[in-house]
């Protein structure tokens, strides 16, 4: 095909569907639980801030925060590690 602009012969390049077969497992139990793992310490989250957080310092609730968000991560990492895996 010739480019209008140039002049030049360029090759169209075309998008080759990508199609599932029977064999690949669809990630759906790793994205529902990393819904739920996202919800549930949203949760958690807000009853700390709300009601637990005031019996302890900055420095405590800023070490809650940091362990809540690497557990979560680990749970949701672990889930995805194992999908993965579970794939090959």
């Amino acid at each position: 095909m010739l480019c209008k602009a140039h002049g030049k012969r360029y090759m169209s390049r075309t998008i080759k569907p990508v199609i599932m077969t029977m064999k690949e497992d669809s990630p759906f139990a790793p994205i529902v639980v990393t819904l739920v793992a996202i919800i549930c310490w949203a949760i958690f989250m807000l009853l700390d801030i709300l009601f637990w957080s005031q019996n302890y310092s900055l420095f405590q609730n800023v070490v809650i925060f940091i362990i809540s968000i690497v557990v979560t991560g680990c749970i949701i990492g672990l889930m995805w590690v194992f999908w993965v895996f579970r794939r090959e």
